[in-house]
């Protein structure tokens, strides 16, 4: 089973109508499920034999997170630790998707995980 956060953002909905086409056998939360409280992601997934989460969700108002750096920082780093714990606990997988705003823009090809942030 996969689990689908964010999934009424504009990415994870996309990714939640590829599940739905596929046939996946998934669960999908967006603000339901507190995913930066440790013990609400817990709540949330009970028993549910999850092999995969997928985390679409994010704070995704680049010039809110300046003005609101705790809020930003609960849903893009405590809440993706949260995932992961709850990943690792459970042997599964975790599928992070993140934004290209940590890079300078100044590289022509894309970027990968080894690059430097600006």
């Amino acid at each position: 089973m996969i689990w689908l956060t964010g999934n009424r953002g504009m990415l994870g909905s996309e990714i939640e109508k590829l599940l739905l086409k596929s046939g996946a056998d998934f669960i999908s939360s967006d603000r339901e499920a507190d995913i930066s409280d440790p013990g609400e992601v817990e709540k949330f997934l009970g028993a549910q034999k999850i092999k995969w989460i997928i985390n679409a969700a994010a704070y995704t108002d680049v010039d809110g997170a300046e003005s609101d750096r705790d809020a930003a920082f609960r849903v893009n780093a405590e809440a993706v630790r949260n995932l992961a714990e709850a990943a690792r606990s459970r042997s599964a997988g975790l599928v992070h998707i993140s934004t290209d705003y940590v890079f300078d823009g100044k590289k022509d090809t894309g970027y990968s995980e080894d690059d430097d942030t600006s």
